[in-house]
């Protein structure tokens, strides 16, 4: 059942109300899996039920609050909700698209917090086309002295979370979403691939269009192998 949490005002926002659905029960500890919707949430999307049943885990579905940065959905929204519906910090957390850079950026701010993160489709910078090329290319041309070079082009367009991406400990399952017609899509998960070298572990997995999205397999085997609670 979809509840309501209500976050109280802070300095910085007015209350703010999000969209929460408990999978496994809503007593018995703190959830093993938390996933970020976008917006509202689906009650028709049943992946994320079945993968805690697979797991034999309990998940905890939350909406994102609208009208926010993804850096104030990850540093104050997250933290104010974990902290009201009284989470462990050691719990993975899956997020898609928007709710993928969420999950990111809270695990870079809590580098020994998380057990793991599954990032479906990630995305690490704007969805200009112009960016998606200049660093790709820098990716594949690390460690050469290129960073300066293109550093200056991409500063010019919206945002990137890659000054972030060297925060990152806790391991992560990356998986990419359908090819982009730009190329985009694999520049997300080079960057990530270029400055998460110091996360425990960093798996990236290749959809491929005839199978299941998200695949739930690749999943499944990253957090039986990585999670505390498997052991």
């Amino acid at each position: 059942m979809i509840e309501i949490v209500t976050l109280c005002a802070n300095a910085s926002r007015g209350a703010v109300a999000l969209e929460c659905e408990w999978l496994g029960g809503k007593c018995g500890g703190a959830p093993a899996i938390v996933f970020l919707a976008k917006g509202t949430i689906d009650p028709s999307s049943d992946w994320p039920a079945r993968l805690v049943r697979t797991l034999g885990l309990r998940g905890l579905v939350c909406g994102l609050a609208g009208g926010l940065s993804l850096r104030d959905q990850a540093r104050d929204i997250l933290p104010a909700l974990f902290e009201a519906l009284d989470i462990d910090p050691r719990m993975w957390i899956v997020g898609y698209r928007e709710g993928a850079t969420i999950a990111l950026l809270y695990a870079a701010e809590h580098p020994r917090g998380l057990a793991g993160a599954i990032l479906i489709a990630p995305r690490m910078f704007s969805q200009s086309p112009q960016v998606a090329h200049l660093l790709r290319a820098r990716a594949a041309f690390e460690p050469a002295k290129l960073r300066e070079r293109f550093a200056c082009h991409a500063a010019h367009h919206e945002w990137t979370i890659e000054g972030e991406l060297h925060g990152l400990r806790c391991p992560l399952l990356a998986i990419r979403d359908f090819p982009d017609d730009d190329g985009s899509a694999a520049s997300h998960i080079d960057l990530l691939e270029l400055h998460a070298h110091r996360a425990d572990r960093l798996e990236t997995h290749a959809h491929e269009g005839t199978a299941e999205f998200p695949p739930l397999d690749p999943m499944i085997r990253f957090i039986s192998a990585h999670s505390p609670l498997s052991r």
